[in-house]
C-alpha cells in the first residue's frame, strides 16, 4: 500500500469524524438551550410511533380475529393520537412515571435482600436509598427533573462531540 493511499484514507476518516460530530453538537446545544421543548418534541415523536404501531397491529388483529390484539391496536392508536395532540401532558407524565419506576425498582431490590447475604447487601441498600430519594424528587418536581436530565444529556453530547472534533483535528 502506498503512502498516498494511507494519507487519503486518513483524511477520509478525519472528514467522516468531523461530519459525524456536527449533529451531536447541534442536538447537544438544543438539549442544553431548550430542554422543555425537546421533551415536548419527544412526546410528539412517541405519539407518532404509538399511532403507527397501532395502525400496524390492525391488519394482524383483523386477520387473527383476536379481540386482544384489536384492543391493543386501538389503545396504541388512541394513545398515540392523544400524545400527538397534547404532548405537554405526556411531557409532564413521563418524568413522574420514571420516578415511580425508580422507587419501585428500589423497593423490589430491598425486598430481595431478605434472602441475600454478603458483600453486595450494603451496595444494594445504598443504591436503593439513592433511587428512592431521586424517585421522590422526580415525582415531586417532574419538570425540573426532566429539564436537568435533558440538559445533562446535552452537556455530555456536546462534550463528546467537541472532543471528537479535537481528536479528528489533531
Amino acid at each position: 500500500m502506498s503512502a498516498n493511499t494511507t494519507n487519503t484514507n486518513a483524511s477520509v476518516s478525519k472528514r467522516q469524524k468531523l461530519i459525524s460530530c456536527v449533529p451531536g453538537i447541534i442536538l447537544g446545544g438544543i438539549l442544553v438551550a431548550w430542554p422543555g421543548g425537546t421533551l415536548e418534541a419527544a412526546g410528539v415523536a412517541t405519539g407518532i410511533a404509538c399511532a403507527v404501531e397501532g395502525l400496524l397491529w390492525v391488519p394482524g388483529a383483523l386477520k387473527a380475529r383476536s379481540s386482544q390484539q384489536g384492543i391493543l391496536a386501538g389503545a396504541l392508536l388512541v394513545l398515540g393520537i392523544l400524545m400527538m395532540l397534547n404532548s405537554q401532558a405526556f411531557a409532564s407524565v413521563l418524568p413522574v412515571l420514571v420516578g415511580l419506576a425508580a422507587i419501585a425498582y428500589a423497593v423490589f431490590s430491598l425486598m430481595g435482600l431478605r434472602n441475600k447475604e454478603g458483600k453486595g447487601r450494603l451496595a444494594t441498600i445504598i443504591v436503593s436509598v439513592i433511587c428512592i430519594v431521586l424517585g421522590v424528587a422526580v415525582v415531586a418536581f417532574p419538570f425540573a427533573a426532566a429539564s436537568v436530565t435533558l440538559a445533562i444529556c446535552g452537556i455530555v453530547l456536546l462534550t463528546g462531540s467537541v472532543l471528537g472534533i479535537v481528536d479528528a483535528l489533531l
